[in-house]
């Protein structure tokens, strides 16, 4: 295995920790962390892909949850363990997702305090092909000014949750609420990303009490901000807000039509099916379909228990998760009681059934969270707690998560659900991804050091059995901490994790 170090000012803060674990050990350098655990695996297919969606790019990566179901699961065959390699590129930010076009070029959105930037990078290489700067979110330099980081950590708005249309354009909603269509296009000598489309959404949202320098230093108000962007069957574009607002665009006239959810918050993406499109608020799933006019309705809502309250963990009250779209009639969130439960729902028309098919708890009551998507080969559903990680300074070096990651199997003849098997992975923050051509399940797991170092080990997990197949070192420092960046495999089956500074990318020999 090879590991390239990190970079400029990443590794002095690497430097940092590791004196401090030098003094705590009197000064005697502890042992080198194992660099690889487990044994290489065998590729055993499992599951099936969803169908395409007819207007998103046609690579099983071209959103953060790899596809219009959420599904989190890819088609290649991922890293195996075998003579793995683990390398990190400094991208000047935290790239939170990736998506690769049909040239196989990886598309990155990056965040630093100075904004967000989208990228084009060629994945051999993994220098820039293109870059654009956009807008700043307001949250930031108000985060700076009153000392309050979470404010950051806390906002999925800006450009995050953007996806590839089937034209290989970025589709996504900018800090100054610009829905935005951006193509790559390729000049005489040089690249560059340019807007072929553009709709201004600001006008349509709930309260822009928002902060801004040097006009309104002190807003008393709320600031909604657009989080995610989809589209339907029918190619428009839907959108959601933080403070509940959902909204479609037509893309040929450019018309906006919304409705509000009363006294709810919107904090993920969504998922899109050939009949509808799901959202899950703070105290609900909507299954929602655009009316003659092109308005949005719903065409079925089910609450769920959100008993738990807030956690260390969890960005808001309620689910954490974007919804995920389970074979062709099931979806599933983790909801927000205490412990978390996995609940699976029906999607279609009901007859005599209830909406709700089960609810399965997972982890331990008091220790329990889950901020990131589920899981699914279309049977089978996991999900990973996330408790006890709130952002980049909730775990001190050397500690980790209780973690843990448990697969919930679903019996669609007798509409229940079971757990499956339960792994002590401990993955704090990275949205973990199946590839479906190797039979493994991803994470970037955070693993506890008695000397005080901060671990982090690519994990694969036998999708069959829950057993840790191999784990990777990928960096020892905090530099190496990816604070909610997903994982994503490209098409011809390396991966990439997002951390703070960048990139991982993780390949076999």
């Amino acid at each position: 295995m090879t590991r390239r170090r990190p970079w400029g000012a990443a590794a002095a803060v690497a430097g940092v920790g590791l004196t401090v674990a030098l003094v705590a050990g009197a000064c005697a350098p502890p042992p080198p962390p194992p660099e690889m655990v487990g044994s290489p695996a065998t590729a055993r297919p499992v599951g099936t892909a969803p169908p395409a969606h007819p207007f998103m790019a046609d690579t099983a990566a071209n959103s953060m949850h790899a596809d219009a179901a959420s599904t989190d699961a890819h088609s290649p065959v991922g890293p195996l363990g075998a003579a793995t390699s683990v390398d990190a590129f400094d991208r000047g930010g935290l790239c939170a997702a990736q998506a690769f076009d049909s040239r196989g070029r990886l598309i990155t959105v990056c965040g630093a305090l100075q904004g967000f930037r989208l990228q084009a990078l060629d994945p051999d290489t993994m220098r820039p092909i293109a870059t654009l700067a956009l807008p700043q979110r307001p949250s930031t330099p108000q985060a700076l000014l009153e000392g309050d980081l979470s404010r950051i950590f806390t906002d999925t708005s800006g450009g995050a949750y953007f996806y590839l249309d089937d034209r290989d354009r970025v589709v996504l909603v900018d800090a100054e609420q610009q829905l935005r269509v951006i193509e790559l296009q390729q000049g005489a000598d040089r690249s560059q990303w340019v807007d072929v489309a553009r709709h201004p959404l600001a006008d349509h949202l709930v309260e822009r009490d928002c902060f801004s320098f040097p006009w309104n230093l002190r807003p008393t108000g709320q600031c909604d901000v657009v989080t995610s962007v989809m589209p339907d069957w029918s190619g428009r574009y839907w959108f959601v807000s933080r403070l509940g607002v959902i909204g479609v665009v037509d893309p040929a006239t450019g018309a906006v039509r919304t409705m509000e959810l009363a006294d709810e918050e919107i904090e993920n993406s969504m998922a899109v099916d050939r009949d509808a499109v799901y959202v899950v608020s703070d105290r609900a799933v909507y299954a929602l379909s655009a009316d003659g006019e092109g308005a949005p309705t719903v065409e079925w809502r089910e609450e769920y228990d959100r008993s738990g309250g807030p956690r260390p963990g969890q960005l808001a009250l309620g689910s954490g998760t974007t919804p995920t779209l389970v074979g062709d009639d099931l979806l599933a969130i983790a909801d927000g009681a205490d412990p978390v439960q996995v609940v699976v729902m029906r999607r279609g028309r009901l007859h005599s059934e209830e909406r709700t098919m089960c609810a399965v708890p997972v982890f331990g009551a008091g220790a329990s969270a889950a901020e990131n998507s589920l899981v699914t080969d279309g049977t089978h559903v996991a999900v990973q707690n996330t408790y006890g990680y709130a952002d980049l300074f909730s775990l001190p070096p050397g500690r980790t998560v209780p973690g843990g990651v448990t697969r919930i199997d679903v019996d669609r003849r007798s509409g229940t659900c079971s757990v499956g098997w339960t792994s002590d992975e401990t993955v704090p923050s990275s949205a973990m991804k199946l590839s479906r051509g190797a039979g493994l399940l991803y994470g970037y797991a955070k693993v506890a050091d008695p000397a005080g170092r901060d671990l982090w080990y690519w994990s694969a997990i036998d999708w069959r059995t829950g057993a840790t197949q191999y784990r990777v070192l990928a960096g020892v420092g905090p530099q190496w901490n990816n604070n909610w960046g997903v994982i994503s495999i490209g098409p011809d089956g390396t991966a990439y994790v997002g951390t703070i500074s960048g990139l991982v990318r993780v390949t076999d020999a």
